[in-house]
């Protein structure tokens, strides 16, 4: 299995989602292999820590690996059979084994104060992402539950080209926009969405969701019902 890092729009949207099932890119011979293609931004990961790991190449037979090759070959053979909603967990599904697998990787071998930061950036990512839905989150709630102080914590997310703030704020408005892009989530209104990962304010969610995807949240949402909606299709 190989990863390539791109902005194929023939497998992913503008805004960083699947718009199609993932699936197995072809390959110069000899392939022997699937080729998952995603752009930057779709892992939950910093850039650069995605960018070296892209350098080494991630087994596909065993433990993490497996699970994630094995569910991109079930998807390939299914991509005729295009379900929408199915579709949109698919790629959730796809991006959190991603994640995984990438962050399993041991890399070119940092120094031990280089892993020991990194270590720290990545317990405080994923304390974030279990409390999306959280809204007292904020960088001093995660700077206390890793024992360092806020400015040390804005400090190795920098070097990640990040801020705390921007992270949390980045990684709500991706959840939100899962739920926009669900079929079955349909019936829940915008403000539902918001509320259920952590906004407080419509009016600042429905900000920031437009400088972050071009488009207001209820607009995004009914394109897609269009464009899934044959009768608006030429």
């Amino acid at each position: 299995m190989r990863l390539d890092d791109t902005a194929c729009s023939a497998d992913f949207g503008g805004s960083g989602g699947f718009t199609a099932p993932p699936r197995a890119c072809p390959v110069p011979e000899p392939a022997d292999g699937l080729v998952p293609r995603f752009p930057h931004g779709a892992p939950p990961l910093p850039r650069a820590e995605v960018e070296r790991l892209l350098a080494r190449r991630p087994p596909g037979h065993e433990d993490v690996g497996a699970l994630l090759a094995g569910l991109l070959r079930d998807l390939s053979a299914q991509r005729a059979s295009h379900v929408p909603g199915v579709d949109a967990r698919a790629a959730t599904a796809v991006l959190d084994l991603l994640a995984a697998l990438l962050t399993r990787e041991p890399g070119a071998g940092p120094s031990p104060v280089e892993t020991s930061r990194a270590s720290t950036v990545a317990r405080a990512q994923a304390f974030i992402e279990r409390r999306l839905a959280d809204p007292d989150l904020s960088p001093a709630l995660v700077a206390a539950e890793h024992h360092v102080s806020v400015r040390h914590l804005q400090k190795l997310f920098e070097e990640q080209g990040l801020s705390v703030a921007g992270w949390i704020r980045r990684r709500r408005l991706e959840r939100c926009r899962r739920d926009l892009a669900d079929p079955a989530r349909n019936d829940l209104p915008v403000r539902a969405v918001a509320f259920r990962w952590g906004f407080t304010s419509e009016s600042h969610f429905n900000r920031a969701f437009r400088a972050a995807y071009g488009a207001p949240p209820a607009t995004y949402r009914r394109r897609l019902r269009e464009s899934r909606d044959p009768r608006t299709t030429s």
